[in-house]
C-alpha cells in the first residue's frame, strides 16, 4: 500500500539531540520539555536512540538508579532507519516489524530527522487502524 506522501514530509525535521554523555536525567528534562519520547544520540563516532521506554524497562524496571547513569549506557544502537524518499507505510510497517515508534531518517549516514508513529498519524490517522 502507498499512501503517496513520503517519509521526509512527515518526520521532524529537528529532532531533540544530546550527546551519549548526557544523564538520563537530562535526557528525560527534554523529553519533557518538548512532549516527546525519544531524542537522538550523537557524535562523532557512534549514534543511538534513546527512548522514555528504554529508560523504565533498563533503569527503573531493574531497579537501577537512572540518575547515575548516561545515555549512552541505556540508548539503543541497533537502529533501524528510513530514508526520506520512503513511503510512509513503509516506515510504518519497518516501525511495526521491529517493534519500534522512532525512525532515523537517514541517507549515506546523514542524518535528516526523526519519524514517529505519531508523525505518521498526524497525517494519516486511517493508518491507525494498521497499527492495531
Amino acid at each position: 500500500m502507498q499512501t503517496g506522501v513520503k517519509v521526509g514530509d512527515a518526520m521532524t525535521q529537528q529532532p531533540i539531540m544530546v550527546s551519549p554523555g548526557s544523564s538520563l536525567q537530562t535526557c528525560a528534562k527534554l523529553m519533557e520539555k518538548h512532549k516527546i519520547s525519544a531524542v537522538l544520540v550523537k557524535d562523532k563516532k557512534e549514534m543511538g536512540i534513546l527512548t522514555d521506554k528504554d529508560i523504565v524497562r533498563k533503569m527503573v524496571a531493574t531497579g537501577r538508579n537512572p540518575l547515575s547513569f548516561k545515555a549512552k549506557d541505556v540508548m539503543t544502537t541497533v537502529l533501524h532507519t528510513a530514508e526520506p524518499a520512503h513511503d510512509v507505510f513503509e516506515a510504518l510497517m519497518l516501525m511495526a516489524t521491529h517493534d519500534v515508534n522512532h525512525l532515523p531518517v537517514v541517507t549515506n549516514k546523514n542524518l535528516h530527522g526523526i519519524l514517529s508513529v505519531k508523525d505518521i498519524l498526524k497525517i494519516q490517522p486511517h493508518l491507525f487502524e494498521i497499527l492495531v
